[in-house]
C-alpha cells in the first residue's frame, strides 16, 4: 500500500513505513510525551497592570499635615476598593493582576496596599515586583533604612508569602492546566535548555519578572539617587547584567515558539541592549511617561504609571492567547502519536475534541510550521484526513504525497483567503471597539450572545441577524436596523461612531434613526451555516496552521473566491 521510499528533509531521515507493524521510525532525539489531566478549555487570557501609585505623595497631598494612622488606612482602603472593583468578581478571580512597583517607599504602606488588595481579588494571581521606591524601605521618620539590598529584598519576600502573592525577582512564573509554579532566578539561571522548553511545553501563561534596575541608563541611575542608600552605580550594574543574562537565555530558548510577558519597573532599554521579541509582551512603568506600542516588531504596554499627583485611577488590561504548542520541539517529519497525545495538542491550540478510535494509528506529519493528521485504519489498511476526531477519506494512499505538498497546499489555501480573512479580523475589531465580543467562528462574528454577522465567503455580502437557534432566526437587511434592535451600550456606541463617521466596515445602514421592521424576515432553514461550517475547516489551516480539509482542486486554481 505505501510506497518504500527515503527522503531526506532539514537532515531528517524518514524511514520506510512498516506496513506489518504500523509504525514509522523516526530518527529524532527529542521525545516527549507529556500527560495532561482532562480540563476544560478555557478561553484568552485577560492580563490587568498598574504601576508607580506612589501612596505618600497621594496622601500628602489630601491631608497635608493633618495626616494620622487612621486616615492612612481608611485612605488606602478606599482608594484598592474602588481601583479594583471597577473588575467584575468573576474578571478578578480568573485574571492575573500585575503590580509593577513603586506602591510606596514605606514598607508599613505597602503592606496596608496589599493587605487590602488580596481581599478583592484571588491571591495567588496578583504579581508583584518591586520598584526603586520600595528599595528604599523608608520608616517613620522618612529616612531610609539602612538595611541591604538583599535585607529589604527579603523582608518583601516573607510579606508576599504570607499573603499568598505571587513575588517576582528574576524569575519565571509558569502557569498550565496542571499547576501554577515559580521557578527561582537561581534555578532559570543553571537550567538546561532541554529542562527549560520541557517545563514551558504546555504553559498557558509565562511571566518573567523583576525590577530591571538601570545599569544602561546614563542619565537616571544609582548616581542619580534612584536607591538612595541601597547600591550604587556598580551595584546597579551588576543586577541588570543579572536580569539581562536571564532574558538573553529566554530570548533564545523560547523566543518565537512561546509567548512571554515581560514585567519589569524599569523599562527594558535600562538592563538590557537585545531587541524586543516581537511575539512576546512588555509592560513596565517608573518612567512617569505613560506609553503604548503596538506594532509588529514589539508589543509596548507602559500606559498605565499612574504617577505623584494623579488621584484618578484604574486598572488597565490586554488579552493573551493561552495556546501552546505541544510539538513545537519536534523537527520536520511524520511521526506516530498516540491518542492522549492528539487531545493535548489540539488543547493547546484551544480546539474542543474527542478522539476515541482504536483500530488504528494516529500519523502527525509536521512540515514548515504546517501540521496533518493522518489515521491509519488497521482494519482495511487505509489513510484518512482527520477533521478533529472526524476521519474523512483520502484519495491518495501515499503518506509521502501529503507529505510532500502540505506546504504548497497550505501557502496556496492561505494565499486563497488571505483578503477574506482580512476583511473577517477588521470587521471583529470594529465589532470589539463597540463593546461587543467579535469572536470569530466560520464566517460569522459574534456581537454577543445572540447577535452574529455572517459574511458570505463567495460575494462577502453581510448579513445580521438574531438567533435564538439554528433554525430559529431573524435576519436584517440594513445594518443600522440591527443595531438599533440591540439594548445595550453597543447600540450607543454604534449611533454615535456612525454619526461621527468612523466606522470603516459597518456602514451598510442609511438611517438610524429608526428601526424598520420591514428589513427583518424570519428564517428557518440552516442554509446559512453550510459555509460557516466549511470556512471553520478553513481556519483551522489560516489560524492554527492545521489542515483538517484537503481538496485536490486548489492545486489547479479551480477555487475562485472574491
Amino acid at each position: 500500500m505505501f510506497k518504500k521510499r527515503e527522503i531526506v528533509k532539514r537532515n531528517i531521515d524518514l524511514s520506510i513505513l512498516d506496513k506489518e507493524k504500523c509504525e514509522l521510525q523516526i530518527k529524532d532525539n527529542y521525545v516527549y510525551t507529556p500527560i495532561m489531566p482532562q480540563l476544560q478549555i478555557d478561553s484568552d487570557e485577560r492580563i490587568y497592570y498598574i504601576s508607580d501609585i506612589h501612596l505618600e505623595h497621594k496622601l500628602l497631598k489630601k491631608y497635608g499635615k493633618s495626616l494620622t494612622d487612621s486616615k492612612v488606612k481608611k485612605y488606602i482602603e478606599k482608594l484598592v476598593k474602588d481601583l479594583l472593583t471597577d473588575v467584575s468578581a468573576m474578571e478578578r478571580g480568573l485574571s492575573f493582576l500585575l503590580i509593577g512597583g513603586d506602591v510606596a517607599h514605606s514598607f508599613t504602606l505597602t503592606k496596608l496596599f496589599y493587605e487590602e488588595v488580596i481581599k478583592y481579588w484571588k491571591k495567588d494571581k496578583v504579581v508583584a515586583i518591586l520598584g526603586n521606591h520600595e528599595l528604599w524601605d523608608v520608616v517613620k521618620n522618612g529616612e531610609p533604612s539602612h538595611y541591604s539590598l538583599e535585607k529589604v529584598t527579603q523582608d518583601y519576600t516573607e510579606l508576599f508569602q504570607s499573603l499568598g502573592v505571587t513575588f517576582l525577582k528574576n524569575e519565571l512564573l509558569i502557569v498550565d492546566k496542571r499547576y501554577q509554579r515559580v521557578i527561582s532566578e537561581e534555578e532559570l539561571l543553571n537550567m538546561s535548555s532541554e529542562k527549560l522548553k520541557k517545563e514551558t511545553l504546555m504553559a498557558t501563561l509565562i511571566i518573567f519578572g523583576g525590577t530591571g534596575f538601570s545599569g544602561l541608563n546614563s542619565k537616571f541611575n544609582a548616581d542619580s539617587g534612584l536607591y538612595r542608600n541601597k547600591l550604587d552605580k556598580a551595584k546597579d550594574i551588576e543586577e541588570s547584567e543579572k536580569i539581562s543574562r536571564l532574558y538573553d537565555k529566554l530570548c533564545i530558548n523560547l523566543g518565537k515558539n512561546k509567548h512571554v510577558i515581560i514585567f519589569s519597573h524599569m523599562p527594558k532599554e535600562d538592563w538590557s541592549t537585545k531587541t524586543h521579541q516581537a511575539e512576546w509582551t512588555y509592560t513596565s512603568g517608573h518612567t512617569h511617561i505613560n506609553t503604548l506600542i503596538l506594532e509588529d516588531e514589539k508589543t509596548v504596554y507602559a500606559d498605565n504609571q499612574i504617577g505623584y499627583f494623579n488621584q484618578q485611577m484604574g486598572l488597565k488590561s490586554f488579552d493573551i492567547t493561552k495556546k501552546y504548542d505541544l510539538f513545537a520541539e519536534y523537527l520536520d517529519g511524520i511521526y506516530t502519536i498516540s491518542s492522549n497525545q492528539y487531545q493535548n495538542f489540539a488543547r493547546g491550540q484551544q480546539i474542543s475534541m474527542t478522539f476515541n478510535r482504536k483500530n488504528g494509528h494516529i500519523l502527525m506529519l509536521k512540515k514548515e510550521e504546517i501540521y496533518c493528521f493522518l489515521f491509519l485504519n488497521l482494519k482495511n489498511e487505509r489513510l484518512y484526513l482527520l477533521n478533529g476526531g472526524m476521519p474523512n477519506k483520502l484519495n491518495h494512499q501515499d503518506i509521502f504525497y501529503y507529505y510532500d505538498s502540505m506546504a504548497v497546499y497550505s501557502n496556496l489555501i492561505k494565499e486563497t483567503f488571505k483578503n477574506y480573512n482580512l476583511l473577517l479580523k477588521a470587521m471583529s475589531t470594529e465589532v470589539k471597539s463597540l463593546g461587543g465580543t467579535g469572536k470569530i467562528h466560520g464566517n460569522i462574528i459574534d456581537v454577543d450572545y445572540f447577535n452574529h454577522l455572517a459574511v458570505d465567503p463567495f460575494n462577502g455580502e453581510i448579513t445580521p441577524y438574531y438567533a435564538l437557534s439554528m433554525t430559529d432566526r431573524d435576519e436584517f437587511s440594513d445594518m443600522d436596523d440591527f443595531f438599533l434592535s440591540l439594548d445595550s451600550q453597543i447600540k450607543l456606541n454604534y449611533q454615535n461612531r456612525k454619526k461621527a463617521g468612523s466606522l470603516k466596515m459597518l456602514t451598510m445602514g442609511k438611517n438610524y434613526e429608526l428601526l424598520n421592521q420591514e428589513n427583518i424576515k424570519k428564517v428557518t432553514n440552516t442554509d446559512m451555516y453550510g459555509p460557516s461550517n466549511m470556512m471553520k475547516k478553513i481556519q483551522y489551516l489560516t489560524e492554527n496552521n492545521i489542515i483538517r480539509v484537503w481538496n485536490e482542486e486548489v492545486f489547479n486554481h479551480q477555487i475562485k473566491i472574491n
